[in-house]
């Protein structure tokens, strides 16, 4: 009888770690109610240079805007660690939800009333990263509002 409790625990407690993974996964607390930017649109707001390493390191924010998408396509930095991240590209000069997650600004806009936009390389359970995307740092359209500013439209 005990033997049986047990393998039904042991189901059960399987059956919960592999769904919250899965949630963790797919589901990532980071992740929702977040404003993204499509390749396309970056493409026509930013234009497309081809990205360097070397060049990314000491570039403006507008010529790291350039380089976005094709950073983003190459698919490089997929499943490589948030240690490589940063010791290829350098430190961190924009922020995502933690310290720890790679983010580098691309278009600082609120100073000019536009919205802010960073890269960022979003980490998996096992801690290399899954997915590199262009996030809206800054600002919700209620900001705006109460600042007395109509939102930006990019």
């Amino acid at each position: 009888m005990k033997s049986k409790s047990f393998i039904w625990f042991a189901i059960i407690l399987f059956s919960l770690t592999c769904l919250g993974t899965w949630a963790y996964e797919n589901l990532s607390p980071f992740e929702k109610d977040q404003e993204w930017m499509d390749l396309e649109h970056a493409e026509k707001l930013w234009g497309k240079d081809l990205f360097s390493i070397e060049k990314f390191r000491t570039a403006t924010t507008e010529e790291r805007a350039k380089m976005s998408v094709s950073l983003i396509k190459s698919k490089n930095y997929i499943g490589k660690t948030i240690q490589e991240i940063k010791s290829e590209l350098g430190p961190y000069t924009g922020y995502f939800f933690s310290d720890r997650i790679p983010a580098y600004q691309i278009c600082e806009g609120w100073k000019k009333n536009k919205n802010t936009w960073n890269i960022v390389f979003l980490p998996g359970l096992n801690g290399k990263i899954k997915d590199v995307r262009i996030h809206k740092n800054c600002c919700p359209d209620e900001i705006w509002i109460k600042k007395g500013i109509s939102p930006p439209k990019e």
